[in-house]
């Protein structure tokens, strides 16, 4: 059975959302048009891609053209503040990349995240301006990937 992109959506947040220093998270399917500063540190937590390995009668890791393997790709945005004093916001961003890191290395087993399927994952982490609702936020992007076969 195939991972369901709502039920990776929401595993990832439930996780990420434990974060210290996390005021609001959002799932796939309660992204905001506007954030308020007052809800910052703010996570959204979205699908954004998926890459599909071709099948291949002598690959030992699709055992035979029978199992798909695939990486789901999704983004976790962190809205650190509103842009405005770098110095104050680098130093909340750099906190809730740490935090977040911290939370992500607790998941150290299969199912990752609590989805059946989720055989492994990776993660990378880019400072990044993030405007919602005509507002940047500086603050950091997880780019997840997980992999299913």
């Amino acid at each position: 059975m195939a991972i369901l992109i709502t039920d990776m959506c929401t595993g990832i947040k439930s996780v990420v959302e434990l974060a210290t220093g996390v005021e609001r998270a959002y799932d796939y399917n309660e992204m905001p048009e506007a954030v308020n500063n007052a809800d910052t540190p703010a996570l959204v937590v979205y699908f954004q891609a998926l890459e599909e390995d071709p099948t291949n009668e002598t690959a030992s890791s699709t055992f035979r053209s029978v199992v798909r393997q695939r990486n789901w790709v999704f983004h976790v945005d962190v809205l650190a503040a509103q842009r405005n004093h770098l110095n104050e916001n680098n130093e909340v961003m750099c906190k809730m990349t740490d935090a977040i890191i911290d939370v992500l290395e607790t998941q150290d087993r299969r199912p990752y995240f609590g989805v059946n399927g989720a055989e492994q994952f990776k993660f990378t982490a880019e400072r990044v301006v993030i405007n919602l609702g005509a507002v940047d936020f500086y603050g950091i992007r997880f780019i997840i990937t997980v992999r299913s076969f």
